[in-house]
């Protein structure tokens, strides 16, 4: 795996990238997990152009809690493992793009 050009060309903050609403389709990818620091999962949903990301249509994103991201940002053996477990359906789901 590995990130979309559109995404490594980001501006980045501390290895993280904001992307505003209406540059929603920047985030178009194969698999997306995605945390919205400051909202919820209906909070992404209702984005305009959410819905119409490619990874979203095909059931291939996973909107994660703080404990997910942690499993993610500083793993270990048995975190990597339920992170996987966490991941597995959307993974299952990955359509390699265009």
């Amino acid at each position: 795996m590995r990130f979309p050009d559109a995404v490594t060309q980001l501006p980045q903050r501390s290895g993280r990238a904001i992307v505003s609403a209406e540059n929603i389709a920047t985030l178009e990818a194969d698999f997306m997990l995605i945390y919205p620091h400051e909202g919820t999962a209906q909070d992404m949903e209702s984005t305009p152009g959410y819905g119409e990301l490619r990874q979203v249509k095909t059931g291939a994103t996973v909107v994660g809690d703080m404990t997910l991201v942690q499993a993610i940002n500083d793993p270990s053996a048995r975190s990597r493992a339920w992170a996987l477990d966490q991941l597995r359906t959307a993974l299952s789901s990955v359509t390699p793009g265009s």
